[in-house]
C-alpha cells in the first residue's frame, strides 16, 4: 500500500474519532429538565441524572410541603421547603429529617428567576462535617427554603450546577 494512502486512512480514522468526541459531547451539555413543582408553586432546571423525589405534603414529612432531589450516587443533596402559614424565623428553623442547621452571621444575596434569595453558609448541628447552604426567599405570601448539603469537596465540585438550579429557580402563579 504506497505511502499516501495509510497517510489518508490515518487521517480519516484520526477525523471519525474527532467526530465522534464531538457528537458524544452535544448531549453532554444539554442533559438537563426543567421541573415544575406545580403544589410548591416553583419551576426549576435540574440536571437529568438527578434522583427527584416528588412533593411531600406537610403530613408526610412533619415539615412545611417540600421537595428532595439529590445527585447522581447523593454525594449532593438539595431539598426545597415552601409555606405560607410560618412566619419566616420558623421557616429558617425548619429542620432536615432531624438535621438542624447552625445559624451563621454571613448572608449573600442570590438571584434567582424572578425573586433574590438569602444565603447563609454554615454546617448541621447533628452532622458538622457536611457543609450546608441554606437559602431563604418570601415571594408574594409563600416563604422558600432552600438547603444543599453534602461534603465541601463535592459541593466545590458541583458549584456550577448548584449555581445554575438557584439561578433557575422561579416563582409561578398558579391560575
Amino acid at each position: 500500500m504506497p505511502l499516501y494512502t495509510k497517510y489518508f486512512y490515518t487521517k480519516l480514522y484520526f477525523y471519525g474519532l474527532l467526530l465522534l468526541y464531538q457528537l458524544m459531547a452535544l448531549p453532554m451539555q444539554a442533559q438537563w429538565k426543567q421541573l415544575e413543582q406545580k403544589p410548591l408553586n416553583v419551576r426549576y432546571d435540574l440536571p437529568r441524572n438527578w434522583y427527584v423525589g416528588g412533593v411531600m405534603k406537610e403530613k408526610a414529612c412533619h415539615c412545611y410541603s417540600g421537595t428532595l432531589n439529590s445527585a447522581f450516587k447523593g454525594h449532593v443533596n438539595m431539598v426545597l421547603f415552601e409555606s405560607a402559614a410560618a412566619t419566616d424565623q420558623e421557616v429558617k428553623k425548619q429542620d432536615v429529617w432531624g438535621y438542624t442547621f447552625i445559624d451563621a452571621p454571613a448572608v449573600q444575596s442570590v438571584p434567582a428567576q424572578n425573586f433574590m434569595f438569602e444565603q447563609t453558609v454554615s454546617t448541621w448541628r447533628e452532622d458538622t462535617t457536611l457543609q450546608v447552604i441554606r437559602l431563604y426567599a418570601k415571594v408574594e405570601n409563600k416563604h422558600y427554603l432552600l438547603y444543599f448539603w453534602g461534603a465541601a469537596s463535592d459541593l466545590k465540585a458541583q458549584s456550577e450546577i448548584i449555581q445554575r438550579i438557584i439561578s433557575s429557580v422561579e416563582y409561578i402563579e398558579q391560575p
